[in-house]
């Protein structure tokens, strides 16, 4: 195992010191290499455990122009894991031809990845690719893409064999003050093994206008689209979706998530968010549905292969059937199964199969886990269909006036109905609202508006009312605050199975503040007022929260941060419930050379149920120019102790290798003791 190890390692270095020697393709030549080796102990009441892994990573790519127009790109990456556990090694060949004139851009690639370990069966994937867009500027655009992919096991008697293909074409017009666009997109896909196959055929198309008018003081603009999609076969299904949303929450059994259209509108390549901590990323359906799959698809750029525990993400699920904008939210899974797609730039999330209207997943990356963009979410679920159809209208208006230099108002309607079949499923939504904006003094200007959403579906009919103040001000260069007042009520209309009436009574203050005290010193502070009432439950709640934030310089070379988030919720039904959370933290940064750092970490939490407190201490030196040495210690005081000790030198050697090794000593304390360490060396070079 380590003897074939070694030898890859040995085929392409010598590979690399050739390129590097040779002018044979001349400077259109990257690659690098990456070789990393760890090894961890854990020990458990005497019983101790070890684990060892060596990872390599060695990646080539060629680039050239074959003429003036046309180019080609050849990239060859080789990856081998060796362990205890077993080992495997993974061969991802890339050729690529692309091509770009004054009356169309286009590219063909061709993609394969063969996987090949001692304890799992080898895996072939390969994937074809080909698109074109027209490129002449007064005429209408046309893309065309294909994409053709095959996957299988290498077993005798294959337990996994499928093909899959898609088709997109359309088009986009501008003319004037219209613009106009069609796209059908054809999918199909099937399983050889236990032969079944699901084609579907997609039709979008789009009709937009904008105009201006009294140079801009008077504005229109709107569209409207028809969406028709037809599908037939067996098996894992796409759930529809209604909406997107996302949110940054720490305590995700109960959240208000921000709508994200951009998560569920279909396109793979732009970048809706970028993830971090807590980061919520959810998707709604029109309705309850089974579903045991979910899709975070990621930038193409973006690759998940960690190396070391610290770079390990965690993904959570959650579903729920709460129609308000807070929902109570279920946990399916804390930590679910899932795999990376570097073919498709996809997680795939696994878990159980639930039914539901809302699922959303939480991100919790490693400490060292390199970030990521999101461009869309998907949801899926396993189920025989024989044929669905669902056709989409959609269709929106906006008209916005400016009367008075100062002073803007605006209109705007929304409408959105689908109808799925079979079962003839007919749901829409009516939104419409307006508001006026403008300044009541030179310190002082002020948003008012109102907004009513109505929404139909099987089963139910709801509508929901808004209205908002908003208040702004900046009564000198140093302070800035907003406050906004919201009252809104959520109405049932009709229900086969709940009584009508009114469903829930929200009102809201918000506060916010930014001012600098003076120079280097900065504050920001928050804080919300909720009241919810429920007629119909006989419910009522209070929540206030606030979150204060200060920055000071105190010198040149320190500075000191303080976080202060402090809630109170008072629930009342038939008994009342009370709930309490604060959270302190402050961290002092001392940087008297650019040679040397030091950070201290403290952060205090509480709430009914545990209080837990931790210190971390940190020091940064330069040894030399190149070399640096990170030396870190983190105490936890909770319901389980826990040390934390780790030791990291990174010496960047020349101006393309590095060579980066550590230590960590884990010790935590519950009923048990645990301990366990951690060692790695990693060895980096690029060219």
């Amino acid at each position: 195992m380590r003897i074939s190890g070694l030898l890859l390692f040995l085929i392409m270095l010598m590979v690399y010191f050739f390129i590097l020697k040779t002018q044979l393709f001349g400077q259109e030549i990257t690659g690098n290499i990456d070789i990393t080796y760890q090894k961890s102990t854990t020990e458990v009441e005497g019983k101790k455990e070890s684990s060892w892994s060596l990872f390599q990573n060695y990646y080539l790519d060629y680039s050239s122009y074959l003429t003036a127009n046309l180019g080609c790109d050849f990239g060859l990456r080789v990856n081998r894991r060796d362990s205890n556990y077993g080992d495997q090694t993974l061969l991802y060949p890339t050729l690529s031809l692309n091509t770009m004139n004054e009356y169309f851009s286009g590219n063909i690639s061709y993609d394969r990845i063969e996987q090949f370990g001692n304890r799992t069966p080898g895996f072939s994937t390969s994937f074809w690719n080909i698109n074109m867009m027209s490129q002449l500027e007064e005429w209408p655009k046309i893309n065309i893409q294909y994409t053709r992919s095959r996957e299988k096991d290498h077993l005798e008697v294959h337990q996994t064999d499928t093909k899959s293909s898609s088709f997109i074409g359309g088009i986009t017009h501008e003319y004037k003050f219209l613009d106009m666009m069609y796209n059908y997109m054809r999918t199909s896909s099937t399983d050889l093994i236990n032969d079944t196959k699901q084609v579907s055929n997609n039709h979008i198309s789009r009709l937009g206008l904008h105009q201006g008018f009294f140079d801009n003081r008077l504005t229109l603009f709107g569209e409207g689209g028809f969406n028709y999609f037809e599908s037939t076969g067996s098996g894992e299904q796409k759930r529809t979706p209604q909406q997107g949303f996302y949110g940054i929450d720490a305590t995700p059994e109960y959240s208000t998530l921000t709508p994200a259209p951009d998560l569920v509108d279909g396109n793979l390549r732009a970048i809706a968010l970028k993830v971090e901590e807590y980061t919520n990323i959810g998707v709604g359906l029109y309705y309850k549905e089974d579903v045991d799959t979910m899709y975070i698809y990621t930038e193409n750029s973006y690759i998940y292969e960690p190396t070391i525990p610290a770079e390990k993400i965690i993904w959570a699920v959650y579903w729920s059937n709460d129609e308000g904008e807070e929902k109570q939210w279920t946990l399916i899974t804390s930590n679910a199964n899932f795999s990376f797609s570097p073919i498709y730039h996809r997680f795939e999330i696994f878990f159980s199969k639930t039914t539901a209207r809302y699922f959303k997943v939480v991100y919790y990356p490693g400490t060292l886990t390199h970030p990521f963009s999101i461009t869309e979410i998907e949801v899926y679920g396993v189920e025989e269909t024989a044929k669905t159809l669902s056709r989409v209208w959609m269709g929106n208006f906006n008209v916005s006036a400016r009367p008075l230099q100062k002073w803007t108002t605006s209109y705007h309607i929304s409408y959105y109905r689908t109808k799925t079949s079979p079962g003839e499923i007919l749901t829409y939504t009516l939104s419409q609202g307006a508001n006026i904006t403008g300044d009541i003094s030179k310190y002082l200007s002020t948003t008012l508006s109102y907004q009513t959403t109505k929404s139909v579906m099987p089963e139910e009919k709801t509508r929901v009312d808004s209205y908002t103040l908003n208040l702004r001000s900046s009564p000198i260069e140093t302070l800035t605050s907003s406050l906004s007042f919201t009252h809104t009520i959520t109405k049932l209309l009709y229900s086969k199975t709940r009584e009508k009436g009114t469903l829930s009574k929200v009102d809201s203050i918000i506060l916010n503040n930014i001012m600098t005290v003076w120079e280097g010193v900065d504050i920001n502070w928050d804080i919300n007022i909720s009241r919810a009432r429920n007629p119909l439950m006989g419910t009522k709640s209070w929540l206030i929260f606030s979150d204060l934030y200060l920055r000071a310089l105190l010198t040149r070379n320190l500075s000191w941060d303080i976080g202060y988030d402090q809630s109170w919720q008072k629930t009342t039904n038939e008994e009342t419930e009370k709930t309490t959370y604060t959270n302190i933290n402050t961290t002092l940064v001392y940087t008297p050379s650019p040679r040397l750092y030091g950070r201290i970490f403290l952060q205090y939490n509480k709430t009914e149920a545990e209080k837990m407190f931790s210190h971390e201490y940190a020091v940064g030196i330069f040894l030399t120019q190149k070399v640096q040495l990170n030396l870190v210690s983190r105490f936890t005081e909770a319901e389980t102790d826990e040390m934390t000790h780790s030791v990291d030198l990174n010496w960047n050697i020349g101006r393309h290798s590095s060579i980066r090794t550590g230590y960590t000593y884990t010790k935590s304390t519950n009923e048990t003791e645990e301990k366990s360490t951690n060692f790695y060396i990693r060895y980096s070079s690029s060219f």
